[in-house]
């Protein structure tokens, strides 16, 4: 009885006749005590192991879960082993149930763990072919635990995925995981996808003997990620359809989009000058050549992320394209993050404006002229008025009476002029 286990050997009756180191230590028992009293066994188990051992072809069994008072208090769980050694005597092995128990309700949980989660499981032996799945499983696909076990694991994915299929049971093989998309097919032929992680499994001695599968739905955040997509889409399109060069930075100043409105202006605009398409991530006032301007549109930027009140800057360039600039916060949770800088040729409506400035200018001035026209025949019709009362007068010389008619003939010929030039305005 040399035998780390606790053991003893007893009668028909119960009562203890060996008992080896273990079982003194261990379990408090001396020869000569009953089963029964020692709470090892009741009368009752007593009775149905003596039935069993009498037996001609009686095998060894085992009680589990026997729980034995031990000395100094408390108790111990144990699983029995019985087994006849002779006509009336049998031997009894005591083994601590203690780790066995805590492995099974380990078990337990882990299993109740499994069939509580949303995440599908799917458990395959070395062929791939399905040992288990948890009821997420069936939730998802629509199969029940008998429709999927023993058929392989690819059977249930939608088509086309063969080189992600291989990917996965190769990199397996080899001890490697995978982690990845695809598409899984339900039972009445929809599809949908799913963020799949696939675990080679091993035995004690590092032998491959299957893989575990773990598979969440993502169909809502697809639809989530389409329609972000959408709205981005759509945001992008509008932008790019502004008449306008749009820049926006982040803190430090370094580009982090802009639209394709550079594409249609000239190569320098804005004091901006791109030999190629704008580089994400460079400081925008990189591509400012002209070191004057360089530092007045660092200035603008520093002061409108400080104050946050936008400012705008206007520049002609030497081939009279008149350009405005405009600098704008980039406000996020309440905080500026950054800078919305547009650029704008404003030529066309330079242009207008100077026309209508011209026109305006011409306008105001020909207004004028009718005025001093008009202020100008008042006068010549007060003189017409005065030279014709005095060439009335009877004692007028011929040569004074010539003089006068002169003056009259001259402011005649005025007032025709000053009618023309008011026609005219």
């Amino acid at each position: 009885m040399d035998s780390e286990d606790a053991q003893l050997i007893c009668d028909d009756e119960g009562l203890i006749a060996e008992v080896n180191r273990e079982a003194a230590a261990r379990l408090g028992l001396d020869r000569g005590k009953c089963l029964a009293k020692c709470g090892l066994l009741t009368v009752e188990a007593l009775a149905a192991v003596h039935a069993v051992l009498s037996g001609s072809t009686a095998q060894p069994f085992t009680l589990p879960g026997v729980e034995l008072p031990i000395p100094g208090g408390g108790t111990r769980v144990l699983d029995l082993k019985i087994a006849g050694l002779s006509a009336g005597c049998w031997l009894l092995t005591c083994k601590d149930a203690s780790r066995r128990l805590h492995l099974e309700t380990h078990t337990q949980r882990l299993l109740a763990a499994i069939d509580s989660t949303p995440d599908v499981v799917i458990l395959t032996d070395q062929d791939y072919r399905i040992t288990f799945v948890n009821p997420a499983f069936e939730a998802a696909a629509g199969y029940v635990i008998e429709d999927v076990v023993g058929r392989t694991v690819d059977a249930f994915h939608a088509p086309h995925q063969e080189d992600k299929i291989k990917e996965y049971k190769d990199g397996a093989r080899r001890g490697a995981d995978w982690v990845g998309e695809l598409v899984m097919q339900r039972r009445d032929g929809s599809a949908y996808p799913v963020d799949m992680s696939f675990s080679p499994v091993h035995d004690g001695q590092g032998h491959f003997i299957g893989g575990v599968a773990f598979q969440r739905d993502i169909s809502g955040r697809k639809k989530l990620q389409d329609a972000l997509l959408m709205e981005r889409n759509f945001a992008r399109s509008i932008i790019n359809s502004l008449d306008a060069s749009l820049y926006t930075l982040d803190g430090r100043l370094r580009l982090t989009h802009f639209n394709n409105g550079w594409k249609r202006m000239t190569g320098e605009h804005g004091w901006l000058r791109f030999e190629s398409e704008p580089q994400v991530g460079r400081c925008l006032l990189d591509f400012v050549v002209d070191e004057p301007r360089r530092g007045q549109l660092e200035k603008a930027f520093h002061e409108v992320l400080a104050e946050g009140r936008p400012q705008e800057l206007q520049s002609v360039d030497p081939s009279g394209r008149h350009w405005v600039m405009s600098v704008f916060p980039w406000h996020h949770d309440g905080r500026i993050r950054g800078l919305i800088y547009r650029v704008t040729d404003n030529s066309a409506l330079a242009g207008v404006q100077q026309q209508l400035f011209q026109a305006q200018k011409m306008s105001t001035l020909g207004a004028l002229v009718a005025g001093v026209a008009h202020d100008f025949n008042n006068l010549l019709l007060a003189m017409r008025g005065n030279l014709s009362l005095a060439t009335m007068d009877a004692q007028l010389s011929t040569e004074v009476r010539a003089r006068l008619q002169q003056v009259d003939d001259a402011t005649g010929r005025a007032g025709v002029m000053e009618c023309k030039l008011a026609a005219q305005n």
